[in-house]
């Protein structure tokens, strides 16, 4: 019973002795990660980015590019359907690109999600980009800067802004009373000159 014991302990050793020794020989690759400063309140940083909208996902693709400050790296091209526009969107549709690695602070946007985008230019080539450095989210998690933007610029499936077409709309029923109101005005002078003609 002594000896089986003995040779048990010894068979544990020497497994925990090569799974040390395997291990040592194992390269744990450095974990890398994005880092930048946390983003500002809505008020903040819709003043610090180029251009603010919500919008929807309708494709991705990825390339790789050469860039100044990371070298050569994975990038993907977002489209999206715009909704809404808070900075510099006036188009239904715009491409906005990031980083594919969230190691490089890449945003992984997904196709038919709709999201609250802050994007800036780039120095490079003045490409909208938007990164997980932003306060870029999921639009269903983005009422609190919503409600601190206000209800931004609608935008419409021919390019045009709504709010601005029904400004257009209000110019011309304005201007359409004017004349109406004009024209009563003459034909009730018109009367009263008849009947002071009828008097004499």
């Amino acid at each position: 019973m002594q000896y089986t014991t003995s040779k048990i302990s010894t068979r544990v050793i020497f497994s925990l002795v090569v799974f040390l020794f395997m291990f040592s020989m194992i390269r744990i690759p450095t974990a890398q990660a994005c880092l930048c400063n946390p983003p500002g309140s809505p008020r903040i940083e819709i003043k610090k980015s180029d251009a603010v909208f919500t919008g929807k996902v309708k494709s991705i693709e990825t390339n790789t590019v050469e860039s100044e400050l990371w070298g050569e790296i994975a990038i993907k091209s977002v489209v999206f359907e715009v909704e809404r526009s808070w900075k510099n969107i006036s188009s239904r549709e715009v491409t906005i690109t990031t980083p594919k690695d969230d190691a490089v602070c890449g945003y992984n946007f997904l196709v038919d999600e709709s999201y609250l985008v802050y994007a800036f230019k780039s120095n490079e080539d003045g490409t909208l980009i938007a990164s997980l450095c932003s306060r870029t989210n999921f639009l269903a998690g983005a009422q609190e800067d919503i409600n601190k933007l206000g209800d931004g610029v609608l935008i419409t499936y021919t390019g045009l802004v709504q709010e601005k077409s029904s400004q257009n709309s209000a110019i011309l029923f304005t201007a359409l009373g004017i004349v109406i109101a004009s024209g009563v005005f003459m034909i009730m002078r018109k009367r009263v000159k008849n009947k002071n003609f009828k008097v004499k």
